[in-house]
Formats: structure tokens, sequence, C-alpha cells
């Protein structure tokens, strides 16, 4: 398993909405858990990541993660609407020794923004990661369909106007749905037990796994053994309840002897809600040994 080592002591958030925080650095030598058979695992990435940013988020408030609340009492769950990956996973492998380094900025009142650097200290790889968060809560309990925008209590010294404006534009300006047929496309029966956290949302980090589960029942080709993922980028624009499905359909899906690439629009199959978009692409891996 992984080692890990902090190389700096974290700060307390500014408050100011363009404020920034250097937060912590990271020193970890990567074992089997963090990997995949082709380089480092997307899903632990996105998983490790996202674990920094919610907590050094929660941080800057000057609460724990689990403290997070609203001016009513409610608990908040820091929902990402936007994930961003490049760089070569096929440039990790075991016994690597790599540092990451992360920057997380408040853009608005409900929004922040980390941007967190992997860098392969033994053979010289390098991954970029961009993650953008809002605050939600459910309307009731146990239901993930009806999840609404609230402002932390803790940032009520922040003086603009916490209406979601700019969080909506950027959703709805990176939907693209209309390009795709749902009449074609590929099931995801979540587990209860795997790919809901421990609030009972549906992760964010198993949209990866479900795109790459249809990606595999659409090609099926062994050339996509030896590929890894160079660019990921997900939106994400609701939940699902447990229970439920996804269905994935692809559009502009090319698959070539080296490099694999698509764009995904994944429905939630109950009601055909648009619930992510994607735009993948992988390489092949290149062997140095």
């Amino acid at each position: 398993m992984a080692i890990v080592r902090p190389l700096t002591s974290p700060s307390r958030l500014q408050t100011g909405a363009a404020a920034g925080l250097q937060i912590i650095s990271q020193r970890i030598v990567l074992g089997l858990p963090e990997l995949c058979p082709n380089g480092m695992s997307e899903n632990w990435l996105l998983r490790h990541c996202g674990s920094i940013h919610w907590n050094q988020l929660a941080m800057g408030l000057g609460v724990r993660p689990e403290q997070v609340r609203d001016k009513h009492g409610d608990r908040l769950y820091a929902s990402f609407f936007r994930v961003s990956l490049e760089g070569k996973l096929t440039d990790f492998a075991e016994g690597d020794e790599v540092e990451l380094n992360c920057e997380l900025q408040r853009i608005s009142p409900l929004r922040y923004k980390s941007e967190q650097v992997v860098r392969n200290g033994s053979r010289g790889g390098i991954i970029r990661m961009s993650m953008c968060s809002t605050f939600v809560k459910r309307r009731a309990l146990n239901d993930n369909v009806h999840l609404i925008f609230s402002e932390p209590a803790t940032s009520t010294q922040c003086t603009e106007k916490s209406d979601c404006a700019e969080a909506r534009l950027c959703r709805e300006a990176s939907k693209q749905a209309g390009e795709f047929n749902q009449t074609n496309g590929f099931l995801y029966d979540p587990s209860p037990l795997t790919d809901f956290n421990g609030v009972g949302l549906f992760y964010f980090a198993q949209y990866q796994a479900a795109l790459d589960s249809a990606e595999w029942q659409m090609h099926r080709k062994p050339a996509l053994l030896n590929c890894g993922t160079t660019l990921r980028t997900i939106s994400y624009f609701a939940n699902l309840n447990v229970g439920d499905k996804l269905k994935i359909c692809f559009a502009n899906a090319e698959m070539a002897e080296h490099a694999v690439s698509h764009v995904a629009a994944v429905y939630r199959y109950s009601d055909g809600i648009l619930v992510a978009e994607a735009i993948t692409r992988k390489e092949r891996k290149v062997h140095s040994e």
C-alpha cells in the first residue's frame, strides 16, 4: 500500500472570494492499491484528490468535514460539478515516489476549485487534476435526486449573493445531450455497497468506473488492455438513488491501435435525466523496459 508523508502544513483559507491557499504537499510511494495493470489507478487518484479537496475545504471553513452545515443546521456536502485530468497514468509504476501538490481557491460563496499536480520523481511523469465543487444538501432523507444548493454557515462573511448563477451557467454550458441517441446505450447497475459513498450519494469517482465498464462493453478488444487515460473531463449535473441504473451513450467514439477516444453522456435510467458528461482519451502504454 502507499506510504504517504506530508511535506508542509496547511494554513487557514482566506475569506476573500478570490483568495487562494497553498495547501499540503504529500510524498507518496506507490503500491499495488494505487495502481492498475497499466499504471496509476484513475479511480484511486480521483478518490485521493477528492479527499484532499474536501478536507482542506472544510479546514478552511474552520470545521471538520462532517460538521459543514448551513445556517439552518442542515448537513452540507461538497458536490463536484467538474473534474478534469490530464497526463499519462501509464508513466507511474509500483515503487515510484511521487509528490502531490495542491492549491485550493474560493471562487464564489459556494464554489471552490483545486489544482492538484502529481509529479513522479522516479521516472518524470506528471498529472494535472482540476476539481470544481459546490455545496448541496438533501431536500428529504435518502433522496439523492432533489439536491439543492446551500451556503455554509461559516462562510457568511462573504458578501456576494449566493444564488449559484455562475455554477448554473457553467453546468448548462457543458451540456451537449442533443448529440446523443438514447435509443442505444450501455447499462451500468451501481452497487449500493461499493458505488455510493458514506452518506449514500453516488460517488463522483464511480462515474469513471461506469464509463470504463461501458467502454469495455462497446469495444471489447484486447488493445484496450494496453491503453491508459491521458485526458478525462467529467461534468456532473445530478445524482441518483440506490436501485436506479445509469445509461451511458457514446458519440465520436474512435478505437485505433494506439489510442481510444470518445464523448459520453450518462443518463439516469429511471427518468432519462442527464446526470453527467465526459470527454475521454486513452493512449497505449509505451514500455521502457
